[in-house]
């Protein structure tokens, strides 16, 4: 009898050590699973915050080709202003050598069209000096673009953004004149070509209705469209 109940003593204690082992391991596991939920709603937090920076990104990455883009316009204009200074300077030069050659009577049409020439020469090295201002605020633009998405602050950008934009909405309409066919140079009005034609002048390029307003787009500073359909985005 006895031995009996050693034996049953013995079998309540292995129970009660198997219980508490069980229940330190469920404690165990309880708090394993606490910490894994924490670390988990942590790296969500971490996931969501990197989408946001990558969405960011993209679209500094998608202004920064546009820019580029409108860089590489400006380049191509001034490159071709600077080759058209540089014919009329031949021009020119071939003018004064002509006079020079003549009889010594005073040519006055000649003389007007250097004038005429040397005025043009000077407007358009004061378009090519702009061109190159433009250039270099563009290029500083992507600069700060560059260095805000790598420091992933976008203040100095959004300020520099919104003065842009107030500016884009002050800003004329390019000079151009339908006769000459060409931007920057003087609208078709003060086309200086018209007092040399005859009271019968030929028909513009525009073949539109002078009283009309010509449609002109702000973004590509193009005429012939506006700027409501505008495609210009579709090719960045």
């Amino acid at each position: 009898m006895l031995a009996m109940k050693i034996c049953r003593k013995d079998e309540l204690t292995r129970e009660s050590k198997l219980i508490k082992d069980a229940d330190e391991e469920k404690a165990s596991l309880q708090k394993s699973i606490s910490i894994t939920s924490a670390l988990l709603t942590e790296k969500d937090a971490e996931l969501e915050k990197l989408r946001n920076e990558v969405t960011v990104l993209r679209g500094e990455n998608a202004s920064a080709k546009s820019l580029h883009s409108v860089v590489q316009s400006l380049e191509s204009d001034k490159v071709k202003l600077e080759l058209k200074v540089k014919n009329l300077e031949l021009q020119l030069k071939e003018n004064k050598r002509q006079l020079s050659s003549s009889s010594g009577n005073t040519d006055t049409q000649a003389e007007d069209d250097e004038r005429a020439q040397e005025s043009q020469i000077d407007f358009l090295n004061s378009v090519i000096v702009d061109l190159q201002r433009k250039n270099q605020d563009l290029k500083m633009k992507v600069e700060m673009m560059s260095e805000a998405a790598l420091n992933g602050n976008g203040d100095d950008l959004n300020n520099y953004d919104s003065d842009d934009q107030e500016k884009q909405s002050k800003k004329k309409p390019r000079l151009f004149c339908d006769i000459c066919d060409c931007f920057d140079l003087h609208d078709t009005e003060d086309c200086p070509t018209q007092t040399q034609m005859s009271e019968d002048p030929p028909h513009s390029t525009h073949h539109g209705s002078r009283s009309e307003e010509r449609p002109y787009c702000e973004i590509c500073e193009m005429f012939g469209h506006w700027a409501t359909n505008c495609n210009d985005d579709e090719t960045f």
